[in-house]
């Protein structure tokens, strides 16, 4: 049985489950994301403060179980960002999506904890939302290993700065 105490993590979605409980997706630093179960959160008397278990929020959390889905064992939050809203919102909205969709449960890339942290920072500040999603974007994808090389071409020659190229979803940069 697996059981983890006091990793860092953010929420990726939440939703209900039976009676009581709530389904979480969490990517954790060390961990990769990981499904939860938080039994007891929509009671009369929850576990846990109903603010506490929401997207964009960093979390350490508790965890133990067997297979796909584990059991939330505990909750803290470790810093509070101030709420997204519009654009920025939505923006963080998409952010926690591609996250869900592309990563593997178990599947560790604490390369891109750090990346969904700064992009969750840089959308709390004055920095450009699409910039934000742009480079986000470039580092999940080159987290997981689809990003194409920036360094070499496709004849693996470094690229020169003052030439022309075009990207081949194929093989990568071609000098034009």
């Amino acid at each position: 049985m697996r059981r983890i105490e006091r990793e860092p993590a953010f929420l990726l979605h939440c939703r209900a489950y039976r009676e009581t409980s709530v389904m979480l997706e969490a990517l954790c630093a060390t961990q990769g994301r990981v499904g939860l179960i938080a039994r007891g959160v929509r009671s009369e008397r929850p576990r846990w403060p109903r603010g506490l278990l929401e997207p964009f929020q960093l979390l350490s959390i508790g965890f133990a179980g067997n297979g796909e889905l584990v059991q939330l064992t505990a909750a803290d939050s470790e810093s509070v960002l101030p709420r997204l809203a519009g654009e920025r919102l939505l923006c963080g909205l998409y952010v926690n999506e591609l996250t869900l969709r592309l990563l593997a449960r178990d599947d560790p890339h604490p390369d891109l904890f750090d990346a969904y942290r700064k992009c969750l920072v840089a959308l709390h500040g004055e920095t450009s939302p699409a910039w934000t999603l742009r480079r986000f974007e470039c580092d999940l994808l080159g987290g997981l290993g689809y990003a194409p090389s920036l360094a070499r071409d496709a004849a693996g020659d470094a690229l020169v700065e003052d030439r022309s190229y075009r990207l081949d979803p194929e093989a990568g940069a071609v000098g034009t």
